[in-house]
C-alpha cells in the first residue's frame, strides 16, 4: 500500500516506511462497503453439487461431475478430512480468497480439522470470518452456512449449552436444503448430549430413511449411522447398535474413511473396538492413533469454550452455587445458604457437571477460577 502511494504522508527512512499514527487503512478495492462477496454462480445453482451422492463402488468418481475447480477442491477437502489428513484440508482452505464463498463452504471441514490439530489461532481466525458472514443477512444462504459451522464446532466440542435456538427447538426452516443431513446429525448429537436418547434415535433414523439413495451415499450418512448406534448403546439395545456400527464401517473403511470412528471411539463403549477387531482389524490401529491424536485437542477446545461461556451456560443461581463448591465451601454450608437440602444440592451439582460436560469438582474449580479472573 505504501509503495503504491495509497497511504498519504508516509516518510521513508533507511529503506523503511514510517506511517503516521493517525493514518487510516485504505479500503479494499475488491469489496465496497455494500457489495456482496463475488460469486461465480447464483447460490442455488452453485450449491446443488453438495447433495451429489458418492458411488459406493467408487466414491471419488464424484469429482468427474464437478463443474469447476472450486467444487473439485471442496470435495478434495472432504475426502482429506474423512481420511484423517487434516493438514491437507487446511492447505485447501488457504487456497481461497477471503471473499470467495467457497472458502465458507470448505470451512465445513476446515474448522473441525483445525480443532483436531489443536490449532487455536487458526480456529479464531476462522471463527471471526464465520461470525462476520453469519451476521451479514445479505449473504443468504451463506450466512446460514456460517452459523451452522459455528454451531457444529461448539456442539462437537461438547458444549451443548452454546447450541443455537434452531438446533435446540429442531426448527430447520432457516437451514439451507443442502445442509439438511448435517442439521439432523447435529440435532441427534445435541439430543444425546442432553440425554434424550429415544428422540435422538428417532431423529437420526428419520434422516437416514429420508436421505437413503440407491445411487450411493453422502458423507453425513456415516455420522447418522453412528448417532443411531450411540443412541441404541445408551438405550442398551446392543444388537441394534452393532448393526448400525457395522453398516457405517462397511460404507467407510473400504475407502479409508476413518475420521468419524476416531471421533466416536469411546462414545459407544467397547462396541466399536470389538467390531473393528472382528471385521476390520487392519484399521484398528490407525483409528486408535487418530483418536489419541485428536481427542486431546478437542478437549482443549471444550475447556476453552466452557471457560469463556460459563456465565451463559449456567443461571446466576447455578453459577453462585458452583462458585461456592469450587472454592471449597462444604455442602452443608452451601445448602444452608441457598435454602435447599444437601440431597438437592448434590443433585444440582450433578446437573451442573452435566451442563458443563465435566467430571467433577477439580475441573469445576479451574473453570470458575478462570471466569472470576476474566470478569
Amino acid at each position: 500500500m505504501c509503495s503504491q502511494g495509497r497511504i498519504p504522508d508516509i516518510v521513508i527512512v533507511a529503506g523503511k516506511y514510517l506511517i503516521p499514527a493517525d493514518a487510516e487503512k485504505p479500503a479494499d478495492p475488491r469489496r465496497e462497503k455494500n457489495d456482496d462477496p463475488p460469486m461465480t454462480f447464483e447460490p442455488e445453482e452453485a450449491l446443488a453439487f453438495l447433495k451429489t451422492p458418492l458411488r459406493r463402488d467408487n466414491p471419488r468418481s464424484v469429482m468427474e461431475t464437478m463443474a469447476n475447480e472450486s467444487q473439485r477442491l471442496f470435495h478434495e477437502s472432504a475426502f482429506a478430512y474423512f481420511l484423517g489428513d487434516f493438514e491437507q484440508v487446511i492447505r485447501i482452505y488457504r487456497k481461497f480468497d477471503e471473499y470467495d464463498f467457497y472458502k465458507i463452504l470448505i470451512a465445513l471441514t476446515a474448522v473441525p480439522a483445525a480443532m483436531s490439530l489443536g490449532d487455536y489461532t487458526l480456529f479464531r481466525e476462522m471463527e471471526g470470518h464465520l461470525k462476520k458472514t453469519a451476521a451479514d443477512k445479505n449473504n443468504t444462504p451463506l450466512n446460514a452456512v456460517a452459523g451452522y459451522i459455528l454451531a457444529n464446532a461448539y456442539i462437537s466440542a461438547m458444549v451443548p449449552n452454546m447450541a443455537p435456538d434452531w438446533l435446540i427447538n429442531g426448527d430447520f426452516s432457516t437451514i439451507p436444503y443442502f445442509l439438511t443431513p448435517q442439521a439432523f446429525h447435529m440435532r441427534a448429537r445435541y439430543l444425546i448430549y442432553t440425554k434424550k436418547y429415544e428422540m435422538a434415535l428417532a431423529v437420526a433414523q428419520t434422516a437416514l430413511y429420508s436421505c437413503d439413495s440407491r445411487e450411493g451415499f453422502l458423507f453425513e450418512d456415516i455420522y447418522l449411522q453412528l448417532m443411531c448406534a450411540w443412541a441404541c448403546h445408551a438405550l442398551e439395545r446392543r444388537d441394534d447398535a452393532e448393526r448400525y456400527v457395522m453398516d457405517a464401517l462397511a460404507i467407510s473403511l473400504p475407502y479409508g474413511f476413518i475420521t468419524p470412528f476416531a471421533q466416536l471411539f469411546i462414545e459407544i463403549g467397547d462396541l466399536l473396538p470389538r467390531c473393528l477387531k472382528h471385521s476390520y482389524p487392519e484399521h484398528l490401529e490407525t483409528i486408535l492413533t487418530q483418536f489419541k491424536r485428536s481427542t486431546a485437542n478437542w478437549l482443549v477446545f471444550h475447556e476453552v469454550f466452557t471457560k469463556h461461556n460459563v456465565h451463559l451456560m449456567l443461571s446466576m443461581r447455578e453459577y453462585q452455587i458452583a462458585k461456592q463448591i469450587a472454592l471449597g465451601v462444604t455442602y452443608a454450608k452451601v445448602a444452608e445458604e441457598f435454602g435447599i437440602s444437601i440431597g438437592r444440592l448434590k443433585q444440582k451439582m450433578n446437573e451442573i457437571y452435566t451442563t458443563l460436560c465435566i467430571r467433577g469438582k477439580n475441573e469445576l474449580a479451574e473453570i470458575v477460577l478462570f471466569a472470576e479472573r476474566n470478569k
